[in-house]
C-alpha cells in the first residue's frame, strides 16, 4: 500500500509538471529562439562583393612612333574597363568593382584617406613608352601600381587586391599578344632578353595604405570593442532604472530630479567605462594610437547607448531589454562586414540605422586613419542619439502613471 501511495504521488507530481503552461510552451519557445538566432547567420552565408569603389588613375602620356599613329596603352585599358562596366550594367548581378576615374595618384590617396576607395589601380606616365621598348633590343619592363586601403576593411582589402592582381594578369596577357603580333608582322627575330620580358611583360608594384598593423585583432579591434561597451551600458541603464524609476516616487518634481540625476550619473559612468576600458585594452596588448582621443570617443559611445537604453526602459520598463539584446546579436555579424558585401535588405534596412556601426566607424578612423577626435559623422550621430535619449528620459518624468508603487511594501499611491 505504501509503495502504491508513493507511486501515485510521483505520477501526480509528474502530471502537474506536464500541465504547467511553461513546460507546454517550451518546445515553441525553443523553436522560436532557434529560428531567431538562425536568422543572424544569413548575412554571413555567402557575402558577395558588389560595386566596391576602386580608383582608376591613368597618367600614361602615350608614345609617338615615326610614321605610325600614337600609342596610349593606358587609354586602351581605360576603354576596356568602360566596356566591361557597360556590359555589366545590363546584367542583373552587380559587378564586384565600381571603377571611379581619378586624375592623379595624389588625388586617389586623398580619397583613400577619406575612406572613399578600397584601393586604386594606377597606370604610370611612361607605361606606353616602356611597352613599346619591349620590341627593341633594349627592353624596359612597364609597371602598374596597385594601392590597397587596408584600414577600411581588412577582409575586403584582400578581395580588392586579388581582383586587381587578376586585372594586371589580364593586362599582361593582352600586352603579350599585341607585342607578339606586332613582332610577327615585322618578322623581328626575338632575342633571349626580349623573350624573358614577354613571359610577363607588365610588372606590378603593390602598396598598402592605412595598414591595420599588429595588435589590432587583424583589423577587427573596432568591432571587438562594441560588445563590451554595449552590454556594460545596458547593465548600467538597468541598474539605474531599478534604483531611480522603480522606487515608487509619487511627486512629479522628484521624478524629474531623479531622471536628471540619472543622466548625470550616466555621464560619470561613461567616463569611467571609456577610460577604464581603453586602459584595459592597452594593458592587454591592443595598439592604442591615442589614449585620450579613443577614451573620450568610447565614453561618448557608452553615454549614447546608455541614454537610448534608459529612455526605452523609462517608457516601457524591462520589456525593452530584449530589443537591445536582439540588436546586439543581429548587428554583430554585420559590423565586421563592408556594406558592399551585404544584400540590399541588410544594407539599407538593418545596417544603415544600427547605432553600433557608428562606434565602429569612429573607432576605425582613430585606429587606422591617424585622425584625432573631431566633429565627423560618427560623433554627430552618437551626440544626436545621446541628446534624443536625454530628452526622452527627462520627458518620461511627466508621463501619466495611473497607479504607481510607493516605496513601502504593499502600499499604493496615485501619482499627482
Amino acid at each position: 500500500m505504501i509503495a502504491h501511495y508513493f507511486i501515485f504521488k510521483k505520477e501526480e507530481r509528474l502530471m502537474s509538471v506536464l500541465k504547467n503552461k511553461w513546460v507546454a510552451l517550451s518546445p515553441v519557445i525553443v523553436a522560436v529562439v532557434v529560428l531567431i538566432f538562425s536568422l543572424v547567420l544569413i548575412p554571413t552565408v555567402h557575402p558577395t562583393p558588389q560595386k566596391l569603389p576602386v580608383a582608376f588613375v591613368n597618367e600614361d602620356e602615350g608614345m609617338q612612333l615615326p610614321n605610325q599613329p600614337s600609342i596610349n596603352m593606358g587609354k586602351n585599358i581605360e576603354q576596356a574597363i568602360r566596356n566591361t562596366m557597360k556590359s555589366n550594367a545590363t546584367e542583373k548581378d552587380q559587378p564586384p568593382i565600381d571603377w571611379i576615374n581619378v586624375d592623379s595618384e595624389m588625388e586617389a590617396r586623398k580619397g583613400m584617406d577619406k575612406q572613399n576607395y578600397y584601393g586604386a589601380l594606377i597606370i604610370p606616365k611612361d607605361f606606353s613608352q616602356k611597352v613599346t621598348s619591349l620590341q627593341t633590343v633594349h627592353p624596359s619592363s612597364p609597371k602598374v601600381k596597385i594601392i590597397v586601403n587596408q584600414g577600411m576593411n581588412a577582409a575586403v582589402s584582400t578581395i580588392v587586391q586579388q581582383i586587381l592582381n587578376q586585372m594586371v594578369d589580364h593586362i599582361n596577357t593582352n600586352v603579350r599578344q599585341q607585342l607578339l603580333q606586332a613582332m610577327a608582322k615585322k618578322r623581328v627575330m626575338m632575342k633571349a632578353e626580349q623573350a624573358a620580358f614577354l613571359a610577363s611583360p607588365v610588372g606590378k608594384e603593390t602598396a598598402v595604405v592605412h595598414s591595420v598593423g599588429t595588435h589590432s585583432a587583424n583589423g577587427n579591434a573596432p568591432v571587438s570593442f562594441v560588445q563590451p561597451i554595449w552590454m556594460t551600458s545596458l547593465a548600467a541603464a538597468a541598474l539605474l532604472y531599478l534604483a531611480m524609476d522603480r522606487r515608487g516616487v509619487a511627486r512629479r518634481r522628484e521624478k524629474l530630479a531623479a531622471q536628471v540625476m540619472k543622466n548625470v550619473v550616466g555621464l560619470l559612468l561613461a567616463l569611467i567605462a571609456g577610460f577604464g576600458f581603453i586602459g584595459m585594452a592597452d594593458a592587454i596588448g591592443f595598439h592604442i594610437p591615442s589614449f585620450i582621443n579613443m577614451a573620450l570617443f568610447v565614453s561618448l559611445a557608452f553615454f549614447s547607448f546608455f541614454t537610448i537604453e534608459s529612455a526605452v526602459l523609462a517608457w516601457i520598463g524591462f520589456k525593452g531589454i530584449p530589443i537591445f539584446v536582439l540588436l546586439l546579436f543581429f548587428g554583430a555579424p554585420l559590423l565586421s562586414m563592408a556594406p558592399e558585401l551585404m544584400t540590399s535588405f541588410y544594407r539599407d534596412w538593418v545596417y544603415s540605422w544600427l547605432p553600433q556601426r557608428f562606434m565602429v566607424e569612429g573607432l576605425r578612423e582613430l585606429f587606422f586613419f591617424n585622425q584625432k577626435l573631431q566633429w565627423n559623422e560618427p560623433v554627430f550621430v552618437l551626440c544626436s542619439l545621446a541628446l534624443a535619449g536625454i530628452v526622452l528620459v527627462i520627458v518620461s518624468a511627466f508621463k501619466n502613471d495611473s497607479v504607481q508603487q510607493s516605496g513601502e511594501p504593499g502600499k499604493l499611491t496615485v501619482s499627482s
